[in-house]
């Protein structure tokens, strides 16, 4: 039962992030704006860095994260400019809105890093600001919020029909046993 209850949660997962991938791709394709090439670059760039520190972090050694990242460098690119679009949107819609992200939000966030990495929280919180790292982690949040709220307040438009699961579905009345 505990297999069958994860296996939901983590479909549910899934079809979480399907749903906010679908949300960004149509909110981008609303705007026209487009970063600037060395912008992207930039951007890519720090994707790049941010691989090879988290491989470091992993066990890897830095000449081989390096070469994985170098590797990937062309889907970096593609990335970045989805995030700096993503950003520039994000940061609009909470604007709107008024949705920020507070010092303790953050102080949470970090301890759930932490617990996960099972790592100190205090540690967390010194690498963040030690790697200027608190900006992009308010930055991060704030984005999920967002796309939280635009996947919550979304409308579907010629939705496909949803099936029940088959756990779900009534089957068939049986026969009667024919009388004798």
């Amino acid at each position: 039962k505990a297999l069958r209850e994860q296996l939901a949660q983590d479909r549910m997962r899934q079809m979480e992030q399907q749903l906010r991938l679908k949300a960004v791709d149509e909110l981008m394709n609303r705007i026209t704006w487009r970063p600037s090439k060395g912008t992207v670059k930039a951007e890519a760039e720090r994707l790049v860095q941010q691989h090879v520190q988290m491989a470091i972090q992993r066990g890897a050694k830095p000449d081989v994260a390096s070469q994985q990242a170098e590797s990937l460098r062309a889907s970096y690119t593609q990335n970045a400019t989805r995030n700096l679009v993503f950003s520039r949107i994000a940061a609009s819609i909470a604007k709107r809105e008024n949705i920020t992200v507070t010092d303790m939000e953050l102080e949470q966030v970090a301890q759930q890093m932490a617990k996960s990495q099972g790592q100190d929280p205090a540690g967390i919180m010194k690498y963040l600001k030690e790697q200027k790292l608190i900006d992009t982690l308010r930055k991060r949040i704030l984005e999920d919020r967002v796309l939280a709220i635009v996947v919550e307040n979304a409308v579907m438009e010629d939705a496909p029909a949803i099936r029940e699961p088959a756990a779900k579905r009534q089957k068939p009345a049986e026969p009667a046993p024919a009388a004798r």
